[in-house]
């Protein structure tokens, strides 16, 4: 059997095949599953852009991996699939085998995108995360022909309705989606409704109450024939379900209806963010997003917790879905968070997706990339404000938090940054908050923030970088200068990996300058620690260690007259720094 080689566009600059990593990653089921693990393929694709990506899924989703532009090879057969995994691991190929069925992925603290992508030992930022599915013009032209005279006639914003009959703690009230139809023709607009009879005996759809202005394509759409749908309409509403994935792949606006696993690990990535022109809706029950109680350790969820672990829990398994399906901690008013969710709610948020101002949207997108990219962060933040403006979400929140910072406005950076992170952690969001309070120089509380990153997200580079800079500064302080030394090593290995859009994220390289130079006086004098310092102090003017450090570094040399002037300069920038008073009293004594 022949290896497939790269795509066409990748084959001239790839590398001997033998150099060549060889992903194979494996998602069967079901079609929002599908979808995200194509999110991290799209974002494998970008950290690895010469890697052969193999994928394995069940033959109804095989036409929608092959159109992903970042797959090489897909398969429906076990068989082949690993065949294939062992010529190319024969031909001297590394091959990375993942395969990403288990149940634990969709209940994860994190995005189910971000769950996979920790699989793979990697992360990615949101630019890299959306998910492109290409399917042939032909095709498309076809589905939209369709789409467009099923649509014709019928007046104002067209709202999708895709009113899931599946699991109990995801199925949103017949008698809710029968008043959101009703509450669309008041307003003039029109319902569009969608789904399909599952082949799954537990799956389907509602029987809603026939209308004259409600177009009915149940039963009608082709995958492709869903994406020119969406394509055509204003707003998609769904509960927790494939279709909302497939939604994703265009730009209409998402309402999703979450009970058990929150919006927050679920919503696309688009446009480069999370949450673009995408809203989740959720009861008031203290509850919801209830799922992640199964990750909790204790006697009660210790034989789940069995099960999952040994992949006994699958997804597309009945037991399971019935299990997982019927799952809801408050046993007095079951699926309240579901019901919470009142129609009003719901035509609200549609309205307001549907009259998003999209240009102002991508103009204020455009200017704010384009100043961060520039490291032009005072620029970037009246952009940025203007986008939260617009349509606030916690990504975007998130960036004017870290412009903030960089903008050396700290405690703003903090007050939205807490927003941010009441929306739900990020291994971005934990390490931020420890750039702050180092930057306050509160280094052990930096170094618990940055810690918290590293255990949220492990592949999370910044994070065990930041670590290492400040594991580094502990050996000093302690006089383990072996161990310093050690440190500051491993922190430079981690911060080569790191590249663009990670850079940002990382403590300033001048204190990893400063540090050596410390480090190097503890066990020997010489130009080599003057040159960390002055790199420490050219970087940061402001700081007190630098200018210290180079006094001391220079009257090891013998340079009493130069190192008195540099202790004055440190306490001019820190009038109680008391090693460099103790030294300008030694030599006026």
């Amino acid at each position: 059997m022949a290896l497939p080689p790269p795509s066409a566009s990748r084959v001239a600059a790839a590398p001997e095949a033998s150099d060549q990593t060889v992903y194979a990653i494996e998602r069967l089921g079901g079609l929002g599953d599908v979808i995200m693990a194509l999110s991290a393929v799209a974002a494998l694709r970008a950290l690895e852009a010469h890697s052969i990506i193999l994928f394995h899924t069940e033959p109804r989703y095989a036409e929608l991996v092959k159109h992903s532009p970042h797959v090489d090879r897909v398969f429906t057969n076990s068989t082949e699939f690993n065949v294939v995994i062992q010529e190319y691991t024969r031909k001297n190929h590394f091959v990375s085998q993942h395969r990403l069925n288990g149940i634990a992925y969709g209940i994860n603290k994190l995005h189910q995108v971000d769950a996979f992508l920790e699989a793979l030992g990697l992360h990615a930022f949101p630019e890299h995360k959306s998910a492109v599915v290409a399917w042939p013009g032909k095709v498309m032209a076809q589905s939209q022909a369709k789409v467009q005279a099923a649509l014709a006639g019928h007046p104002g914003r067209r709202i999708i309705l895709h009113p899931a009959n599946g699991d109990r703690n995801r199925k949103w009230s017949a008698a809710h989606w029968n008043a959101l139809a009703d509450r669309i023709i008041q307003g003039g607009d029109t319902p569009v409704l969608t789904g399909d009879d599952s082949a799954v005996p537990f799956k389907g759809i509602l029987k809603l109450a026939p209308r004259p202005q409600m177009v009915d394509l149940t039963n009608r759409l082709s995958l492709p024939d869903l994406v020119a749908l969406c394509q055509a309409c204003d707003a998609f509403v769904s509960p927790d379900s494939g279709p909302v994935q497939v939604a994703g792949l265009t730009d209409i606006g998402i309402v999703g209806i979450y009970s058990t696993v929150p919006a927050r690990c679920r919503l696309p990535f688009r446009h480069g963010q999370f949450g673009w022109r995408a809203l989740g809706l959720v009861g008031d029950c203290p509850k919801a997003g209830c799922y992640h109680l199964f990750l909790k350790d204790g006697p009660e969820q210790q034989g789940l917790q069995d099960a999952i672990h040994q992949d006994l829990l699958h997804p597309g398994c009945q037991a399971t879905n019935q299990f997982m399906g019927d799952y809801c901690p408050n046993q007095q008013t079951p699926y309240c968070c579901l019901e919470q969710v009142e129609p009003d709610m719901v035509w609200e948020a549609c309205r307001r997706l549907a009259d998003l101002d999209l240009a102002s949207l991508a103009d204020a997108r455009g200017r704010w990339q384009a100043a961060m990219d520039a490291r032009a962060w005072p620029e970037a933040i009246p952009a940025l404000e203007q986008h939260l403006a617009l349509f606030p979400t916690a990504d975007i929140a998130f960036r004017l938090a870290l412009a903030e910072h960089h903008a050396g406005n700290h405690t703003k950076a903090l007050e939205l940054l807490m927003d941010s992170l009441a929306k739900g952690p990020t291994a971005e969001g934990l390490n931020l908050l420890g750039l702050i309070t180092f930057a306050w120089g509160n280094h052990p509380e930096a170094e618990n923030h940055f810690a918290s990153a590293h255990r949220w997200m492990a592949p999370f580079a910044p994070a065990a970088a930041n670590l290492a800079l400040l594991e580094a500064r502990a050996c000093l302080k302690e006089g383990r200068f072996s161990e310093g030394f050690s440190a500051l090593t491993e922190y430079g290995r981690i911060r080569g990996s790191v590249k663009e859009p990670w850079l940002p994220h990382l403590l300033p390289p001048g204190e990893a300058e400063l540090i050596r130079g410390y480090l190097i006086l503890g066990v020997s004098s010489g130009d080599t620690a003057i040159k960390a310092f002055i790199s420490a102090y050219m970087e940061k003017p402001t700081s007190h260690e630098a200018a210290f450090g180079l006094g001391e570094a220079l009257r090891q040399k013998g340079n009493q007259e130069e190192a008195g002037k540099w202790y004055r300069t440190a306490l001019k920038l820190a009038p109680d720094f008391q090693p460099a008073q103790q030294r300008l009293a030694a030599r006026e004594g």
